[in-house]
């Protein structure tokens, strides 16, 4: 098996383990995150963003989280499993990318460090039911962004890996507006670095 599969089972294990000890300690639907699930429930009614509800964030998450409602029902399970799906999505890709520039232990410790700051630790910034599941869904975006591009950084003759940074540098934008100037780099990157040109 190869080590760094290894490592990422190892991490994967002790995630589960603390989403075990943790679930349903996440966040408080009354003081601080009952947001997260009343506007998803409120688009599948048909009330619209901005328009008919006031929303300071950007879209993708609200109606993510309304398209997961729509399929497997209005229950706050769906946000806990979609908030423990983009854990394990966060710690795949922060080893992943943490793996391009350190060593698989240095990899595996900030692995268990995040787990532990933001998964055992059920406070308000949390990634399981967090006061802002576009800032979560923004993470993960990002994440997947910055390793695609350090993919086409080690393979510029596969251009597609810029395409589908891009993409995910989109989802952040849209999931979280603070994520606009990463954009900015990816659109220079497509634009400047190597041979890429618009078509």
């Amino acid at each position: 098996m190869n080590a760094d599969l290894k490592y990422l089972i190892g991490l994967w294990l002790i995630l589960a383990l603390a989403l075990g000890f943790t679930l349903f300690h996440h966040g408080h639907i009354l003081v601080d995150c009952g947001r997260e699930a009343y506007y998803p429930t409120q688009v599948l009614m048909g009330q619209v963003l901005y328009k008919d509800i006031f929303n300071i964030y950007g879209p993708f998450a609200y109606m993510f989280n309304a398209f997961l409602f729509k399929i497997f029902g209005v229950n706050l399970n769906v946000l806990y499993a979609a908030g423990c799906v983009s854990s394990f999505a966060i710690i795949t890709l922060l080893y992943k990318i943490a793996r391009k520039f350190l060593s698989k232990f240095l990899s595996f410790s900030i692995g268990i460090f995040t787990i532990f700051m933001s998964v055992v630790c059920v406070h308000l910034f949390n990634f399981v039911f967090p006061y802002s599941y576009g800032i979560l869904y923004g993470l993960v975006s990002f994440l997947a962004s910055v390793l695609f591009l350090l993919k086409y950084n080690e393979n510029p003759d596969k251009t597609y890996l810029i395409y589908i940074s891009a993409f995910f540098a989109g989802l952040c934008v849209i999931s979280k507006y603070e994520f606009l100037p990463y954009f900015a780099v990816i659109l220079y990157a497509m634009i400047k670095i190597k041979k890429l040109k618009w078509e």
